[in-house]
């Protein structure tokens, strides 16, 4: 049986009829590739991440230019 692969992928909201600001004039494109073996995994550091960075595990994460 070949190995099952998760694709995960998102952008931030950038869109044409989005009012450009200096806060949102970029668009950001992200994704991430695991085996069906390794999600659960990957799953957990990303939340790990978030928690250590002062976000909650299912909070979307954004980016603002500071």
């Amino acid at each position: 049986m070949k190995p099952l692969y998760n694709v995960y992928c998102d952008e931030s909201c950038h869109l044409e009829s989005q009012r450009l600001t200096e806060d949102n004039r970029f668009m950001v494109l992200g994704g991430i590739a695991c085996s069906e073996d390794n999600k659960a995994e990957v799953i957990k550091k990303i939340k790990t991440i978030k928690t250590a960075n002062g976000l909650t595990p299912h909070t979307e994460v954004i980016s603002r230019a500071d």
